[in-house]
């Protein structure tokens, strides 16, 4: 794990809950938007894999939302991810790890399960409540915190 100033994973289903400036449960997009203020202000990182790219491109999008997209990974505080042999490795051994115990994980998913450890990230955070967040705490052997962001600062948005 590295020190200093947080760095989050971010899946596709964060950056769609953005540019569709989606209505969720009480504090969810409160949480995101702190993330993105710190993260605006140097405060934290946020990585995501080429993956979340083509997720979110092949989604329905509002007007606009491809452009602002775009703009996103122009901030030195967003880095996106390629696909390595390290991380398509990694990718294997996580679908194999869930298949063994009886389960089917996407290969999207593992991608960013992989992505997130190879990057040592604090946390992945991601609104997927079904597939992602209840692997949490052990991923094929790794620890990695999957949730969904949190307000912890306390930041007031105007």
């Amino acid at each position: 794990m590295s020190k200093g100033k947080p760095k989050y994973y971010w899946d596709s289903t964060l950056f769609l809950a953005l540019l569709k400036d989606e209505k969720r449960k009480a504090g969810e997009m409160e949480g995101l938007a702190e993330i993105v203020w710190m993260a605006d202000h140097e405060q934290a990182t946020i990585v995501t894999s080429v993956t979340t790219k083509g997720e979110v491109l092949q989604s329905t999008l509002p007007p606009n939302a491809r452009h602002a997209f775009d703009q996103v990974f122009r901030r030195p505080s967003v880095v996106m991810v390629d696909l390595t042999e390290r991380i398509a490795d990694l990718v294997g051994e996580i679908r194999d790890f869930y298949r063994q115990q009886g389960k089917r994980l996407e290969v999207a998913d593992a991608q960013h399960l992989a992505t997130a450890i190879a990057c040592q990230v604090h946390e992945l955070h991601t609104f997927d409540e079904d597939d992602l967040i209840p692997l949490s705490g052990n991923i094929a052997g790794r620890k990695l915190i999957v949730c969904k962001p949190k307000g912890a600062q306390g930041i007031l948005f105007p």
